[in-house]
């Protein structure tokens, strides 16, 4: 039962991604989804696919919601708990790493709107994704991630008037071999975040 709960919760999620490419509100589909994947945790609380599902979905509404002028720290916050209940349960679960990556790259970029210092999110995000990396050496989703970082350092340190030319050719560079060795062996890009600076 948890398996087609996780899959419903899974088509709704896409469907939020959808939604969000097209300028409409995915707010419905985020909660019915969120919904789907805390029934399938009901019936089985060690089914670590809907975690890693939860803590990608909890990721993109954080996203979202910064981007709508709210505060995401709340559901970036969920996304990085659901992301350790994964990771406790199945340690080498990628999505899971890359979700929690995530969460904390939407994190440093509100904690920069505030002008506050994004670095110590920054530094977790890294961390996260060196395990993403351990896992798998090619992942195109966490290359991008990688220069979407290096590009928020870059605007980091050009406010606090320093040369951020080194920071965003890295960033060009991770995100230009991403596009380059984006396979089919792993979800495509957001294209909602693919070239985001």
């Amino acid at each position: 039962m948890a398996y087609f709960l996780d899959g419903e919760g899974s088509a709704l999620k896409a469907l939020a991604e959808y939604q969000l490419g097209i300028g409409e509100d995915p707010d419905q589909s985020f909660e019915a989804a969120t919904a789907d994947y805390a029934r399938a945790l009901e019936r089985n609380p060690t089914y670590f696919y809907s975690e890693a599902n939860l803590a990608v979905l909890h990721a993109m509404r954080a996203e979202f919601e910064d981007e709508s002028g709210r505060d995401p720290t709340t559901r970036a916050t969920a996304s990085l708990v659901a992301a350790q209940r994964a990771i406790s349960i199945k340690p080498d679960m990628f999505v899971a790493h890359l979700a929690a990556a995530g969460a904390q790259l939407t994190l440093g970029r509100h904690d920069l709107s505030r002008d506050v210092g994004p670095m110590p999110a920054i530094a977790r995000a890294c961390s996260a994704l060196d395990r993403c990396f351990e896992i798998n050496p090619t992942s195109t989703s966490a290359l991008a991630t990688e220069g979407l970082l290096l590009s928020l350092e870059a605007r980091w340190r050009m406010r606090n008037g320093e040369d951020p030319a080194p920071w965003f050719e890295q960033a060009r560079a991770k995100l230009g071999a991403a596009l380059d060795q984006n396979s089919s062996s792993e979800p495509v890009l957001s294209q909602r975040t693919r070239f985001r600076p």
